[in-house]
């Protein structure tokens, strides 16, 4: 979570959802921005202020399933990975896509953002429209327009070519809640909105 005092902002990081590229773009127009680890916004509600805490524009950004799947798991295999969780990266570095699809217990959107048997932020983004989304946010809050560097990226092939019909299947199963609330498919939520204001 980035927490911007000056422009009065939770942003709820959820791994491999651009966050780090976002944390980075607020802290360059925010000297007193906090940074946090990845905590979910139930955690965080419990040490922060209770008037602050209902006060803050909170926003989080959301990704397709099955792409962002294939994201955690090249990041899984990736050297800061390795520097930075020696221990899991070894345990993950000889899986291969499946056994890591079969093990994976993170792959859920959903319960960064809920409180209270319902979503807790104010607005949910989509790592498709990211552009837009930011765009969108400076216009609902005062935080200025800023352009978003890449930063922690996976390079990999297209998300579609790691898939057989069961892979796609224990997607569909592990993230049902996500693929039903934030409406997106295999192939992309094409009618989908790209903004969800909450």
């Amino acid at each position: 979570m980035t927490i911007s005092l000056k422009h009065n902002l939770l942003f709820i990081h959820i791994p491999k959802n651009a966050g780090t590229s976002i944390r980075r773009a607020i802290s360059s127009v925010d000297g007193k921005f906090l940074n946090f680890p990845h905590l979910t916004l139930k955690e965080y509600r419990t040490f922060l202020h209770p008037e602050f805490f209902e006060r803050t524009f909170k926003f989080a950004i959301v990704r397709n399933p099955w792409d962002r799947a294939v994201s955690l798991y090249h990041f899984q295999h990736s050297e800061s990975f390795r520097l930075s969780d020696p221990e899991r990266y070894a345990a993950a570095k000889d899986m291969d896509f499946q056994q890591f699809l079969d093990c994976a217990g993170f792959l859920q959107q959903l319960p960064w953002i809920s409180l209270d048997d319902g979503i807790g932020v104010d607005c949910v983004g989509r790592f498709e429209n990211l552009a837009g989304t930011m765009k969108t946010i400076s216009e609902r809050t005062d935080l200025p327009s800023i352009k978003l560097p890449h930063i922690n990226g996976t390079s990999h092939s297209p998300f579609a070519s790691y898939y057989d019909s069961h892979t796609k299947d224990i997607i569909a199963q592990k993230c049902e809640e996500d693929i039903d609330v934030f409406k997106y498919t295999f192939n992309q939520a094409k009618s989908a909105p790209q903004l969800q204001f909450l």
